[in-house]
């Protein structure tokens, strides 16, 4: 997922517009040339369809709030935005909602991806586990703080600050795999 998630944002960086679904059919078919027996495991499935409905879901389901917004009421948000962060309280409210717009989009992404994943989910291991809704956003906020973490690392490089980073990707690592398990 992780592979396929990268080289779509690759895909989608280097063009000019399009539907994101054909770049990520795109990206599948190059990570099957690669190896086409893929097609048929469980992980590569599951990958493709819970990246797919992050892309159409996930995504737009975390912008929903700004969807009833023309051009005018966006520029007056983002002027009342910078006059909020002016003042100690304004910083204060910013980054309340900025916690609350990133457990949001945790939730909504985990979401998309659990709901859309079930079906195959429940064809392949005849189960359907419903602790993916609950974990899931938890697993999302942890799974961007390895990832940020790790690329501050590489950015970094020696020092101080990696052993601190390399505390903190290890730590919230182990809490993603104590939480599977738990699971």
């Amino acid at each position: 997922a992780a592979l396929m998630f990268t080289l779509l944002q690759v895909a989608l960086s280097l063009s000019r517009g399009g539907a994101p679904l054909n770049r990520l059919a795109g990206v599948a078919a190059l990570i099957l040339l690669w190896n086409g027996r893929w097609l048929y495991d469980a992980g590569f499935m599951l990958s493709f369809i819970s990246v797919a409905a992050i892309v159409e879901w996930g995504i737009p389901l975390t912008w929903w709030r700004f969807r009833h917004r023309d051009e005018w009421d966006k520029a007056k948000y983002e002027a009342d935005k910078l006059e909020r962060l002016r003042s100690r309280w304004g910083r204060l409210q910013f980054a309340a909602q900025w916690v609350a717009r990133s457990i949001w989009a945790a939730f909504a992404i985990s979401i998309a991806a659990s709901v859309a994943t079930m079906p195959l989910v429940s064809e392949m291991f005849g189960v359907v586990t419903l602790w993916s809704i609950v974990a899931g956003p938890v697993m999302v906020w942890l799974c961007s703080i390895v990832v940020g973490a790790t690329m501050l690392h590489i950015v970094v490089g020696r020092g101080l600050l990696t052993d601190l980073l390399g505390w903190v990707v290890e730590f919230s690592g182990s809490t993603m795999n104590a939480i599977a398990q738990g699971c």
